[in-house]
């Protein structure tokens, strides 16, 4: 994984991150999956902007990454917040026009807490979170 885009040519396969905490907040060692679970490895070198795994789960006849696909790093603690400036920003139309919320991102109740708060705050307390 990389923070950006590389100039080379480089014939080992890069995904590009966009979240610089996963390059600080990851261990050498820690489980790494994409696109659900499709794709699954091993961290084994952990540099400030280039991430080395090992992947040891994908299909038999090969696995294609494609853009915008998720990326779950099950041993790793991540140093950012649940709901997100641009979160805060959307809940106004959320809260207006929504009925359930996805909320991908929770760690702790605390999480689902803060969400409830900001709600309440814009008069909507009866939201279904999924």
């Amino acid at each position: 994984m990389v923070k950006e885009e590389p100039e080379q040519d480089y014939q080992i396969p890069r995904v590009l991150v966009t979240l610089p905490e996963i390059f600080s907040d990851s261990k050498i060692g820690h489980r790494i999956y994409f696109d659900d679970g499709k794709i699954g490895g091993i961290i084994t070198d952990v540099q400030e902007d280039v991430i080395t795994i090992k992947i040891t789960q994908a299909a038999a006849e090969g696995s294609k990454l494609r853009a915008e696909k998720g990326i779950n790093l099950p041993d790793t603690k991540l140093s950012l917040p649940s709901l997100t400036q641009s979160d805060l920003a959307n809940l106004p139309f959320i809260a207006a026009y929504a009925d359930i919320v996805g909320y991908s991102f929770v760690r702790q109740p605390e999480d689902v807490e803060r969400l409830q708060m900001e709600l309440q705050k814009l008069n909507r307390e009866q939201t279904l979170f999924r």
